[in-house]
């Protein structure tokens, strides 16, 4: 089960939705879905998957905090986990932004594929630009070397 949090951009509204996903070379496959409770949060049990396979998360529409207003289908904020994710991820502005900069390449539409290797290396650099619990900054950005 991955507890999951979306942060900042949406208003505490029940309904937002949810779902986790394992890439792959053909089109990706859809394990499970959700519906936000409380507070732009939300659960997800994945049964079944290949012990190999590159899970994402996605969570989609929102109230923009902004500007209010109603729902807008056009947000879309996703976090790529790996194949051994951590039990509480959060998904936001950075985990988006860390997800799609290593992604990019494999980013088809709406679709993330590509080979099982490749999608594994871009998916453990992840971290290394957003703490996944968090979603704050990751180990490699806050290291010494590169925060001058």
């Amino acid at each position: 089960m991955y507890a999951c949090g979306l942060r900042k951009i949406f208003r505490s509204r029940r309904g937002r939705r949810g779902g986790v996903w394992a890439e792959g070379a053909d089109a990706p496959q859809q394990l499970a879905q959700a519906k936000t409770i409380e507070a732009g949060r939300f659960e997800i049990r994945v049964n079944e998957m290949q012990s190999d396979a590159v899970l994402y998360l996605v969570a989609s529409g929102g109230e923009p905090k902004a500007h209010g207003g109603e729902d807008n289908p056009a947000i879309v904020l996703m976090t790529v986990v790996g194949n051994k994710p951590p039990r509480h991820v959060v998904i936001n502005e950075m985990t988006t932004l860390a997800s799609v900069v290593t992604h990019t390449q494999f980013i088809d539409g709406t679709v993330v594929k590509g080979s099982a290797l490749a999608l594994r290396i871009a998916a453990g650099n992840v971290p290394n630009f957003v703490d996944l619990e968090t979603g704050g900054y990751g180990a490699t950005i806050q290291d010494a070397l590169n925060s001058g």
